[in-house]
């Protein structure tokens, strides 16, 4: 009996480690596409910061420009 019980608890080990690792590769490929993602996400609102800058700037400029027309 206890070389059956050797026996089922390597095999058993054995599947659980198959288990596992499939477990662990399915996570990491997840957290791949998750951060495939947030990269994709920050890009995007990057863009839009440095749009929203360019735009606030020419405003202010414009808005620096017709005051100084008007107090002339």
């Amino acid at each position: 009996k206890a070389t059956d019980l050797k026996r089922f608890l390597s095999d058993s080990e054995t599947s659980r480690m198959r288990d596992f690792r499939a477990m662990h590769q399915g996570i990491r490929a997840c957290q791949q596409e998750r951060n495939e993602e947030v990269a994709g996400m920050l890009g995007g609102i990057r863009r839009e910061c440095e749009a929203a800058v360019g735009h606030w700037h020419r405003m202010a400029m414009e808005m620096a420009r017709k005051r100084a027309s008007v107090t002339q």
